[in-house]
């Protein structure tokens, strides 16, 4: 008897298929919660890389913007050139915007870099947001701020699954605005310093639903006056001495290292301001920093 093998019970048998069970099943909790979050990563990477795209196609439109300034004997209503920008759902700005600008037309578009273009958001099937945009090679005959409608040949959609979107403006004084109208007396032949889009994607790994992208625009092209341009006018001498004196970006971001490092660590793209600053340093600073909302301390 004593060169016999014991067998294993029933109830041993069991106990080991339940300690069993329990190793695996833990197991399995430990891989998804180190798998789960990665397994997120590609569809947030793609709503990034799209947000990331679309603002830098309006961006780029806004950045080209151009206006000749209307001369005081020409009727609005007969002067072709606008920037035209109106807000109709919301706290987030324009919404609405039709401005003439030079930009590189895509190989789909038209060959002169001069274009008028419009944005426009409407509802989609899904009961979500689109964004529009139309372009056209040619001035109209005179003042025109209606939009296109979507079934014109040169509107395209430009992307779906939008939440919000909106564009404000800063002003020469440096107040932030909802909309702008170039043909009114106010705003006469004038155009904004900068422009802040703001964008929301539809996404559901996102908090809130939405993934939301802002990104600030400096318009470095200011309104041509042809009038001075064509008889060789130069201006007042005096106010370009004083703007030899001026204090230039370059001058002043140097000066107050320390409190612009602090003021770009709380923006959400402290790139794009960085590199609009880089390209205006040779500006007078008075001209330029309120208008990018920047306050880094005195530049005398």
């Amino acid at each position: 008897m004593s060169g016999l093998r014991r067998a294993f019970t029933l109830l041993e048998v069991m106990a080991v298929v339940l300690i069993l069970g329990f190793v695996f099943l833990t197991m399995g909790q430990v891989y998804q919660r180190s798998v789960g979050p990665t397994a997120t990563t590609p569809s947030q990477t793609e709503s990034a890389r799209r947000g990331l795209l679309l603002l830098g196609r309006v961006a780029r439109d806004l950045e080209g913007a151009t206006l000749v300034e209307k001369p005081d004997e020409v009727d609005p209503l007969e002067h072709p050139w606008l920037f035209y920008a109106e807000s109709r759902r919301g706290s987030d700005g324009a919404d609405r915007l039709k401005f003439d600008t030079r930009t590189t037309p895509g190989p789909a578009e038209h060959a002169t870099d001069l274009a008028v273009v419009a944005y426009w958001v409407e509802r989609g099937e899904a009961d979500d947001l689109r964004l529009m945009r139309w372009s056209s090679p040619s001035l109209p005959e005179s003042l025109d701020r209606e939009l296109p409608r979507s079934s014109d040949a040169s509107t395209q959609v430009v992307a779906n699954g939008l939440t919000r979107f909106g564009v404000r403006f800063t002003d020469e004084e440096g107040a932030l605005v909802n909309a702008w109208d170039s043909s009114t007396l106010e705003r006469s032949s004038k155009l904004p310093t900068s422009a802040e889009i703001t964008l929301a994607l539809a996404d559901t790994t996102a908090p809130e639903g939405e993934r939301t992208f802002v990104k600030r625009v400096v318009l470095p092209i200011r309104p041509i006056d042809l009038a001075k341009t064509l008889t060789g006018e130069s201006g007042d001498e005096e106010e370009d001495d004083e703007d030899d004196e001026c204090v230039t970006v370059g001058e002043c971001v140097d000066a107050n290292a320390a409190n612009f490092a602090a003021f770009l660590a709380t923006q959400p793209d402290p790139a794009g301001i960085q590199a609009n600053v880089d390209a205006m340093r040779d500006q007078c600073a008075e001209d330029v920093l309120p208008s990018l909302g920047i306050d880094i301390g005195s530049c005398e």
